[in-house]
């Protein structure tokens, strides 16, 4: 439907058309369900790909631009919701399960090239049964039973005092977390000094098992030696923990030949 309408400008309050205000529809000429499938959209796809689907799916035409202002429009109240709202407390501490938590960077393409987006996850989850190190694959972990995930580019002590701020927020300063992250050493210092000491440190098991088949592949080739050397690797450090798969590697590092030791050498680092 075309709708005309007037347009007051006030020198004052700067004006605006009465009639949106009446309809709901806001300083966007949308209403409360368009701006809601415009943010879904741009999330999904760029903001471009997004038009072009809004278009053929419901026949909403929107710019590029638009969808873009509401998506950030719409980040700024979730962001204030977030930190400000009883809800996301009342329903993380009604939920059963025991608390982790958990982070990662991926990298994203900015207006300004592509940088690091760091996003971090606590979640609860009840316990499931212990497996043997050689079944951890085979293993069913229970879904959680409650998840509040922020996500930020900035630096990594910046993250770090947003990771105290939620915890506190969420009343768990003296919990124990489960933490799990990958290699990168920013996660593990800034977490040292964000969370209670008694918390478990665990290295994403997947995350290394990735580490150790590249490395197989480096030493024997591709095929089933590499995998089974790689396999029996990630075994041995469920077994032993991550100390003992060095100590391990390390010694393996003197029977090689020169040209293979810097394969080695990565996967220690």
């Amino acid at each position: 439907m075309e709708i005309a309408r007037r347009y007051y400008h006030c020198k004052g309050c700067g004006g605006g058309a009465p009639w949106d205000v009446w309809a709901g529809v806001g300083n966007r000429s949308l209403t409360k369900e368009a701006r809601r499938l415009a943010a879904l959209a741009g999330m999904s796809w760029s903001f471009d790909k997004a038009q072009k689907h809004l278009r053929e799916f419901c026949h909403l035409q929107l710019s590029d631009d638009t969808i873009e202002r509401v998506c950030q429009e719409e980040g700024i109240q979730v962001q204030r919701w977030i930190k400000q709202a009883p809800e996301p407390v009342k329903a993380f501490t009604a939920a059963k399960g025991l608390v982790e938590f958990s982070t990662d960077g991926v990298k994203i393409n900015t207006v300004d090239g592509w940088r690091e987006m760091r996003i971090s996850v606590w979640a609860k989850r009840e316990a499931c049964l212990a497996c043997a190190p050689e079944k951890w694959d085979q293993r069913v972990l229970n879904e959680p039973t409650a998840r509040l995930a922020i996500c930020a580019i900035a630096r990594s002590n910046v993250i770090g005092s947003s990771w105290q701020r939620f915890t506190q927020h969420l009343g768990l300063e003296e919990t124990p977390l489960s933490v799990l992250g990958d290699g990168a050493k920013w996660i593990w210092n800034e977490s040292a000094k964000r969370f209670p000491s008694e918390s478990k440190w665990c290295l994403d098991i997947y995350h290394n098992s990735q580490h150790l088949h590249d490395c197989g592949k480096a030493l024997l080739g591709q095929g089933p030696e590499a995998r089974a050397w790689a396999d029996a690797h990630v075994h041995h450090q469920l077994a032993h923990n991550g100390p003992a798969l060095i100590e391990r590697l390390r010694a393996q590092r003197l029977t090689l030949a020169p040209e293979k030791q810097s394969a080695l050498d990565g996967l220690l680092g």
